[in-house]
């Protein structure tokens, strides 16, 4: 299992998540011990089948906690993550195969830190629709961007292309 923390949206385009080591977090040389601007770069060797995302949804700092209700644009479609794959395969014809990820399914927290109510969204893989889950009541979510709310708390997404039914 690999826990990796990014940051959505930080400058840089492609090559993974890059960070510039700099100051009192310049990288020192093995050799002569001098401190050396860099930049780290973490990429991971392949990318799973299924990509759970979870969101940080509650804050603490010492006896305070709270929840955060802050928005995140993710996507329903076409989330690519071939910048953070370090071994990707190439096609026949010499282009590079993007690894795409589609979400099947969104859970979500309503409430705060001392209790609430738990919801989701799934894309059922035989008609293709999404729908709603609210204890026993099922409902059909005629427009589907209308699974990204502030309430999303844990995303599931599978690589496009292979035969997984969720």
């Amino acid at each position: 299992w690999w826990c990796l923390v990014v940051v959505v949206g930080g400058g840089g385009g492609g090559g993974g998540y890059r960070k510039a080591l700099e100051g009192a977090n310049a990288y020192q040389c093995d050799t002569c011990r001098a401190r050396v601007a860099a930049t780290r770069t973490i990429q991971v060797h392949g990318l799973a089948p299924v990509l759970v995302v979870h969101l940080k949804r509650f804050s603490a700092q010492g006896s305070w906690r709270r929840k955060l209700d802050t928005p995140v644009d993710f996507p329903i479609d076409n989330l690519d993550l071939t910048d953070f794959s370090l071994y990707h395969t190439s096609t026949d014809a010499g282009r590079e195969e993007r690894c795409l990820y589609d979400l099947q399914a969104v859970s979500n927290h309503f409430g705060s830190t001392g209790g609430g109510h738990y919801t989701a969204f799934a894309k059922n893989a035989d008609d293709g629709l999404w729908y709603k889950f609210d204890d026993s009541h099922t409902s059909l979510v005629p427009d589907p961007s209308t699974v990204v709310t502030p309430a999303a708390y844990v995303l599931i997404y599978v690589r496009r292309g292979l035969d997984i039914k969720i």
